[in-house]
């Protein structure tokens, strides 16, 4: 799916939320990209599709936090030199974790530190709990964000409790966290694709770090449409995600990336990438790639990256 040849890309889920969707990334099979799940429970840390990274072995015998985030730090800052040299030479790191548990709170925030002192571009996509979950559970989940804030460049927030917004159709609970899992996976996989697929107009990695690099709170969406109505459909789609905190108005920074098979017009592209733009700020610093790819049909694909989001 994925060409990468030239530049060390880590994906590292930290806690029980974020390995879940670490290997749902894997299970896609991108090429070149290196996979850690990292928890302070033992027994956690058994899939196949990822390297385990046990922290904190003298902070609660593998057994994890308890849901205490003090010790979820602790044990990220035991084996502080282990998680630099994860992210040895690594360029792009995106760090996935559930917030509102010990692991994901407490340590995640470590996890980014250590990456964006390695040098690498760091993007944080986290979940916080459902309202069920309690004040208490979410009052962990907001400290441990703020805390990531710090060390991330780039932050994308899904709320658990969106799920029940996104459609009008019964969800099941399992189906509630594969939704969520399934955004986590669709924006690591998305940002992915821009990085490393060649293009015919190219987004390269300074382009990337242009517009994310210490960008705050970001958005992404995706989306693909066909028919008539096309143009009108996919921005629609893509510039809405309704299981994200943050949408895209005002963003300071945007990447579009449209795919389309040779038939595409001038006139839509144009029409796309306008209607697109018109959503951001007016002096936002818009990076702009395409690529033909006839395996889509009639179907017209955008991906989107808003930063700076509000």
């Amino acid at each position: 799916m994925f060409e990468n040849d030239f530049m060390k890309i880590t994906v590292a889920g930290v806690g029980c939320g974020g390995n879940n969707s670490v290997c749902r990334v894997a299970d896609a099979k991108p090429n070149g990209i290196t996979y850690y799940g990292i928890d302070t429970d033992k027994k956690a840390l058994r899939s196949s599709a990822v390297t385990p990274i046990h922290l904190g072995a003298n902070h609660g015998s593998g057994r994890g936090c308890g849901g205490n985030a003090s010790l979820g730090k602790a044990a990220a800052e035991e084996n502080y030199e282990l998680l630099l040299d994860l992210f040895k030479d690594c360029v792009v790191a995106f760090i996935a974790a559930g917030l509102g548990g010990g692991t994901g709170s407490g340590a995640a925030p470590i996890v980014a530190k250590a990456a964006h002192e390695a040098g690498a571009l760091t993007i944080a996509v986290v979940t916080k709990p459902f309202a069920f979950e309690g004040s208490r559970r979410m009052a962990v989940a907001d400290v441990g964000l703020e805390e990531l804030r710090k060390y991330s460049d780039a932050v994308i927030i899904i709320p658990n409790e969106n799920v029940k917004n996104s459609t009008t159709q019964k969800i099941t609970f399992a189906n509630a966290f594969r939704l969520i899992d399934d955004v986590l996976c669709e924006s690591v996989l998305s940002v992915l694709e821009i990085l490393t697929k060649a293009m015919l107009i190219n987004i390269d990695i300074a382009d990337i770090n242009t517009v994310l690099r210490n960008s705050g709170d970001i958005f992404i969406g995706n989306a693909v449409a066909e028919g008539n109505d096309r143009v009108r459909k996919v921005v629609e789609a893509v510039i809405k995600n309704p299981l994200l905190e943050k949408g895209m108005n005002d963003a300071k920074g945007l990447i579009i990336y449209l795919s389309a098979n040779h038939n595409v017009s001038l006139e839509e592209i144009n029409d796309i990438s306008n209607k697109i733009a018109e959503t951001t700020s007016p002096d936002a610093n818009i990076i702009w790639g395409f690529d033909f790819d006839d395996s889509l049909g009639d179907l017209i694909k955008v991906s989107i990256i808003a930063s700076g989001v509000k």
